[in-house]
């Protein structure tokens, strides 16, 4: 159900899954990509209309986001979800066409992914590894950068680029990796209350100078991480 809040309509938008509606993102031109526990793939536009035949992935999906894009003559209609255990679906709805990122068992379960600009997808892992991968079309699929920030499962990732770092939530404290050399810089690291619980949502300001953090025990923080 879509809800217009220009004319107060509400705008029905059925028909579009068998099962549960579990992942779904909204790209700049007001499209949005749902997938289901049946793992079909749809796009709507603000209208409710199908705009692309559904596609069907091979596993359940997670985390299903559009891919940014900067220049709004060019925009980018692709889009990236965990899929399953150990890979990442790159899938451009309009055409079908797609591709597997598959990773290796040492890295154990992806558990968090995020866009990091137009090119690269940074994830995270159960193992507490954090990796980046390519999107390029002549090096697609391809590790950038690996990292492991902890032995217990990374439970979110924000990548914000005006300060070049990714906040990486795991065993109870924000790590900060830099996306100049990829390591962690350990003097900006922030501990978490273990009365907060598990943290659930961390996000960055644009401008990178506070970073919020949500917890499972309803914990809402805000912390000043550069001097604007």
């Amino acid at each position: 159900m879509f809800f217009n809040r220009k004319t107060n309509r509400k705008i029905p938008c059925i028909s579009k899954h068998g099962k549960k509606v579990t992942v779904g993102g909204w790209n700049k031109e007001g499209n949005l990509i749902t997938g289901s526990e049946d793992r079909l793939i749809t796009v709507s536009n603000h209208q409710g209309d199908t705009m692309h035949e559904s596609f069907i992935a091979k596993s359940d999906l997670k985390n299903i986001t559009w891919c940014p894009y900067k220049d709004p003559a060019k925009p980018k209609k692709v889009c990236a979800s965990i899929c399953g255990p150990k890979s990442i679906l790159y899938l451009k709805p309009e055409t079908q066409d797609h591709f597997m990122f598959n990773f290796s068992a040492n890295y154990g379960k992806a558990v968090e992914m995020e866009w990091c600009g137009e090119n690269k997808i940074v994830i995270g892992f159960n193992s507490g590894y954090v990796n980046m991968i390519s999107t390029r079309a002549n090096e697609l699929g391809q590790e950038i950068s690996a990292c492991q920030v902890g032995t217990t499962p990374v439970e979110c990732i924000n990548v914000n680029q005006e300060v070049g770092k990714i906040a990486v939530a795991s065993q109870g404290s924000i790590r900060f990796i830099s996306l100049s050399d990829w390591k962690e810089v350990v003097a900006d690291r922030i501990e978490i209350t273990k009365s907060g619980g598990k943290v659930t949502k961390i996000d960055w300001t644009k401008d990178g100078s506070i970073l919020t953090v949500t917890t499972s025990n309803g914990y809402f923080m805000g912390f000043l991480t550069t001097i604007p």
